[in-house]
């Protein structure tokens, strides 16, 4: 059985949307706005940082949409990263105990220069509403998704 941490964080949650959504397959209606431009932004990194894995020039952004506007703001506020891009969005596969795995998909794995190696680390994405409590570093450490990423990323690349 392959397992997210989407499925494992809405089992938590709530058990009975845990089962309409992937039991009986029951989907909400079309995503939010909000939604929209967080998918938009994403793909848009996605991009941007692929680009670097390839040693390819960023692709300008024209800035007629709101998700635009986010990531040329994002690449001017870090215009020097000093990390080296890994893999971009990493879908991966480990095994659990018996016939289970855990699947998921890293939206950026990167190493850093050090004075004696590279620190490596798991980059995931999140945009959220302004003002908005869910994202931030205090909670970073307890997250589920955090710490089951770079547990996963530990089996992937550092065999």
């Amino acid at each position: 059985m392959n397992i997210t941490c989407s499925q494992i964080k809405l089992f938590q949650f709530c058990p009975a949307a845990y089962q309409e959504k992937y039991v009986v397959g029951i989907e909400k209606d079309s995503p939010s706005e909000g939604r929209a431009v967080g998918t938009r932004v994403h793909e848009l990194l996605e991009n941007h940082f692929r680009a670097r894995l390839l040693l390819k020039d960023r692709v300008p952004l024209d800035t007629d949409s709101e998700a635009e506007a986010l990531v040329q703001a994002y690449c001017g506020h870090y215009p020097r990263e000093t990390f080296e891009v890994v893999d971009v969005e990493r879908e991966f596969k480990v095994p659990l105990r018996g016939q289970h795995n855990l699947c998921g998909k890293m939206d950026l794995i990167v190493k850093e220069p050090t004075e004696s190696s590279y620190l490596w680390k798991v980059m995931d994405q999140k945009t959220e509403k302004a003002g908005s409590l869910s994202n931030l570093p205090e909670k970073w450490a307890v997250d589920l998704q955090a710490s089951l990423y770079i547990w996963a990323a530990e089996k992937l690349y550092m065999r």
